[in-house]
């Protein structure tokens, strides 16, 4: 284990020093001097000059190149906008009310950025000495901007190991998707071949591997898929473009992946199976204290799975939909249910927590299951409200007034930047006339809720894979999208890998939605910079952008249905093999 461990540590130490490099060598490429000009021609969306050349002179020329140079729309949007945070930090340090002036549409919350630490050469300072402030700036920035990131790659493995920790073994599905990557392949062959070596064989069955070599091609592969994890969520181009803009998207990204992880924490305690005898207890037990020390205290999840789930809706209001599959992560297992269809199941923890309320009421009957059932889910919802409310509170003492809200989550909801993003919501907008927008803009809302009661019912018995979904609904079809929640989505593909070999179209997906990505900063370079195309070139490669994710989710819907189907013909099958043998000893022995 402490191998596999500093391989997975290796890893992620790797991605976390290449994307620094990076991100250094664009910057000071960016700085050179035939790239000036570059940044003084283009105007920010503020109207006072002497404010504009105020706020622009610490600027970032990534961030300047990223979002307004090649045309790259798709970085940040109106709400994660960085120029907007730097315009509503300036003013908040003027003592100017920021939520007054434009539209920010950023939270209260991020004001907070206004005191981290920076270092900016002074006038006095040497040719030197200011160019080695002006790295260690540098430096200090994209360290902070890549925190999110590695926090996304932790969160991300944590949720894996959750729910592959929470079967004893893997199953048939899980090995066939393990299969898959082949980097695993050569591991598991390995095993074989040598516990097939140091095992007697039987001329007609298989032998069986031993429990250490199993439990260490388990291990190295577990570690194997931690790493392929945190590599691709590191290295991901639609992550590393946000983070380069510094968008805010990515610590809304970081911050919900951290409510998921300690939200299965919860559950993942489920995975202790119910001892058979004496010794079977005594290793339940051991196991028990393991998992107890390596995941933390049970509450603790709860509360910490809640507050950043408070957070991340308070953030963007948009999250909303992801709440009743959050709850449910909360109260049930983490474990991939998918080929076990059925109805809703209480974690491990919550079964505990009712039964020990009806051994110390006196009289069990008068306190029904139902009752006790809703108590729990109303004490969970309860926590949620209290920490967002508090979160509300705080950002309204903040500012000192109510006004935020309409500029922050009304923003989500009212659409009033109609700025060019990858979303399917600007253009329609624009088109249409005042008269019917109030209408239309209801319809959109509602379209955006209606998939919430359709995931979290059929997929009520793997709640995590509810939450999957309805992130790609996110990702595709919110006002203001951006890479970072594509990034999301595709990042969460790798936990359901049971799903793997049931995709029906995986390559046509990914050939609609690559070509999309290249075509959509090259359409606004063209419409913007050059003037030789128009609107209709870039949303038509949004809406090309818009179809692969919808590609994307109906066929993780179907994969995660068929998973059932193959499972229960696997079984009639077995059933059909069994029932054959059957027949065939009885005909031998007559």
């Amino acid at each position: 284990m402490p191998s596999t461990w500093l391989t997975f540590r290796k890893s992620i130490t790797l991605c976390i020093v290449l994307r620094v490099l990076f991100a250094l060598g664009l910057d000071f490429y960016l700085s050179a001097p035939r790239f000036v000009g570059l940044a003084q021609d283009i105007e920010l969306d503020i109207h006072d000059a002497s404010l504009r050349s105020e706020i622009r002179s610490g600027s970032n020329p990534v961030v300047e190149f990223i979002t307004t140079g090649p045309g790259l729309f798709s970085a940040s949007s109106p709400l994660t906008s960085y120029m907007n945070l730097k315009e509503c930090m300036w003013l908040y340090k003027k003592g100017i009310d920021p939520y007054g002036m434009s539209q920010i549409g950023l939270s209260p919350l991020y004001l907070s950025f206004s005191y981290l630490p920076s270092v900016t050469p002074s006038t006095t300072s040497t040719p030197t000495t200011s160019t080695l402030l002006r790295f260690l700036s540098t430096l200090l920035d994209i360290l902070i901007w890549t925190t999110p990131d590695a926090l996304s790659a932790w969160f991300l493995v944590r949720i894996w190991k959750m729910r592959s920790s929470s079967s004893s073994s893997f199953d048939e599905s899980t090995e066939s998707s393990v299969k898959s990557f082949g980097s695993l392949t050569k591991s598991s062959s390995a095993s074989s071949d040598a516990s097939s070596k140091t095992v007697s064989t039987s001329p007609t069955r298989s032998p069986k591997p031993t429990s250490t070599s199993y439990a260490s091609s388990q291990s190295s592969s577990t570690s194997s898929i931690d790493a392929l994890l945190a590599i691709i969520c590191l290295l991901s181009p639609f992550q590393i473009l946000p983070s380069l803009a510094r968008s805010t998207s990515t610590w809304e990204n970081a911050v919900l992946l951290g409510a998921v992880a300690f939200g299965s924490e919860v559950g993942a305690y489920q995975a202790i199976g119910e001892p058979t005898n004496a010794a079977a207890h005594e290793q339940t037990s051991a196991r028990e204290e393991r998992v107890c020390s390596r995941l933390g205290n049970e509450p603790s999840s709860k509360s910490k799975s809640l507050l950043l789930l408070a957070l991340r809706i308070h953030l963007s209001l948009d999250a909303v939909i992801l709440l009743p599959p959050m709850v449910m992560l909360i109260l049930s297992s983490p474990r991939s249910r998918l080929t076990e269809p059925g109805g809703f199941e209480f974690g491990a923890f919550w079964k505990r927590a009712m039964a020990t309320s009806l051994k110390t009421t006196q009289d069990s009957k008068a306190i029904p299951q139902s009752k006790s059932t809703s108590k729990i889910i109303y004490s969970v919802l309860l926590e949620f409200f209290v920490y967002w409310t508090i979160l509300t509170l705080i950002s309204t003492i903040i500012v000192g007034h109510w006004g935020w809200i309409g500029a922050t989550w009304g923003a989500s909801l009212s659409l009033p930047s109609l700025t060019p993003n990858p979303g399917v919501w600007w253009y329609f907008f624009t088109e249409m006339f005042d008269h019917f927008r109030p209408f239309f803009l209801v319809v959109f809302d509602v379209h955006l809720l209606m998939y919430v009661a359709p995931f979290c019912i059929k997929f009520q018995h793997d709640s995590l894979y509810a939450l999957f979904l309805l992130t790609g609904v996110l990702a595709t079809l919110k006002p203001y999208p951006t890479l970072s929640d594509h990034a999301l989505f595709i990042a969460l593909w790798g936990i359901f890998q049971e799903i793997f070999p049931y995709l029906t179209h995986p390559i046509p997906t990914i050939l609609v939605l690559l070509p999309s990505s290249l075509l959509q900063p090259l359409f606004a370079h063209l419409w913007l910079t050059h003037g030789t195309g128009n609107a209709n070139f870039y949303y038509a490669s949004t809406l090309v952008g818009a179809c692969a994710g919808g590609m994307a989710v109906v066929d993780a819907v179907k994969a995660g249905l068929r998973c059932a189907l193959e499972k229960k013909k696997q079984n009639r099958a077995t059933e059909m093999e069994d029932w054959e043998e059957e027949e065939r000893e009885v005909v031998t022995q007559q």
